[in-house]
């Protein structure tokens, strides 16, 4: 019969197969030597540091000494739970310094070898995933940033009602109160908050947007935490699956459009107000001045006083109306008034389409935006001729 071998024949055996894989998976080992105090490093791991040579030994002080300090205390306490028998593994990802002085990512799992609390480790280099984890985390501050800058509330949900919250970024919280991490968490749905009226229109419209695969722009009310009632605009699309097309989620933007619709309110209720009001009103751009600011509006009384049809007056000046015998001493004034800026009452001789003149007492005000920039002049003119031909 053949020779077996005896059994530290096979140990001897066993360990080189075991040092074989590990150095083929680019892992380097170490053992710490409880009775000497001593780390020993075998040249693979050395390798992986950058130190050139074949495998050493180092105090274990020294090896402490070589981990990154933000990564010491929990590196040291890591290793004597092992040693002390408390854990029986441990994993830590650390820096460690590298020959050129330089901190290197690796992760480092350790074990007791014996009872005589003796540590067994091995060392595999992470570098390049730790950078490539960097550099998504570093993207993804700079995404969060961008994100944050967007005017409006940006959102991920579910495609089907009640749209459950996937990603909320933190104005959602000005806007409704309620704070990202609610929305994310299901602590508060988004649906709950849109108006009684406004849901069943919100759920139709988005439906069909993603049947007909388009964006959607929609307006409607919802109610802040407070109770409080707000306008919003919701631009958003559905987000589907590159490889299969199917529909896995929304995404869009919120933006609190409450100051704007009232602002079109108050113009709906004054721009009704003005088409039916019994004085002639005249509405033009704020410039320029020179040749006359042209005509953008014109109620049907004045239509009716002066004879012109609103197409026929949109973009001529006012001057459209002066004739012959326009006085020159009311248009100074008027023109004085529209430099300055300032509203002017006076009394003018007008001419109708037909070329029929008449007297109108005309009453000139500068309207002006949010900021205080004039935008536009509003005049408004009563029919006059009587009370003047009377006083004749």
């Amino acid at each position: 019969m053949g020779d077996r071998g005896t059994p530290e024949d096979g140990d001897a055996e066993r360990l080189r197969a075991l040092e074989t894989v590990v150095d083929v998976a680019g892992l380097g080992t170490w053992r710490w030597d409880a009775g000497a105090d001593e780390v020993h490093l075998d040249a693979v791991l050395r390798r992986i540091l950058g130190f050139p040579g074949e495998a050493c030994a180092l105090g274990a002080a020294e090896l402490f000494e070589s981990v990154h300090p933000d990564d010491r205390p929990g590196f040291r306490a890591a290793l004597l739970s092992v040693r002390t028998g408390k854990r029986r593994v441990v994993v830590r990802e650390l820096r460690f310094r590298t020959s050129t002085s330089a901190w290197k990512w690796v992760e480092l799992r350790a074990t007791q070898r014996d009872g005589a609390g003796n540590v067994l480790g091995v060392v595999r280099d992470i570098a390049k995933r730790r950078a490539t984890q960097d550099e998504a985390q570093r993207l993804g501050r700079e995404l969060r940033q961008v994100v944050e800058s967007i005017p409006g509330c940006v959102y991920r949900c579910t495609y089907e009602a009640p749209w459950s919250t996937l990603y909320a970024s933190e104005s959602f919280e000005e806007l409704t109160g309620f704070t990202a991490e609610q929305f994310v968490n299901q602590e508060v749905s988004f649906e709950e908050l849109v108006h009684p009226q406004d849901i069943a229109f919100l759920r139709l419209e988005v439906e069909q947007s993603i049947r007909e695969r388009r964006p959607y722009e929609l307006r409607y009310r919802i109610e802040n935490r407070d109770g409080h009632g707000r306008w919003v605009l919701d631009r958003g699309s559905a987000v589907h699956d590159p490889r299969t097309g199917r529909v896995v989620e929304l995404a869009g933007v919120l933006v609190d459009i409450s100051e704007q619709q009232a602002q079109e309110e108050q113009v709906r209720v004054l721009g009704s107000a003005l088409a039916t009001a019994t004085d002639a009103v005249l509405i033009t751009a704020a410039e320029p001045l020179a040749d006359g600011p042209p005509i953008l509006w014109a109620n049907e009384a004045f239509t009716e006083q002066t004879g012109y049809a609103l197409h026929e007056l949109i973009g001529e000046s006012p001057r459209l109306f002066q004739g012959p015998d326009s006085p020159r001493e009311p248009l100074a004034r008027i023109r004085a008034a529209l430099e300055a800026w300032q509203p002017v009452q006076v009394e003018l001789l007008n001419y109708r389409k037909d070329g029929t003149p008449y007297w109108s007492e005309l009453s000139i005000v500068p309207l002006a935006d949010e900021t205080g920039w004039y935008t536009h002049w509003v005049s408004v003119q009563r029919d006059i001729t009587a009370r003047i031909e009377a006083a004749e």
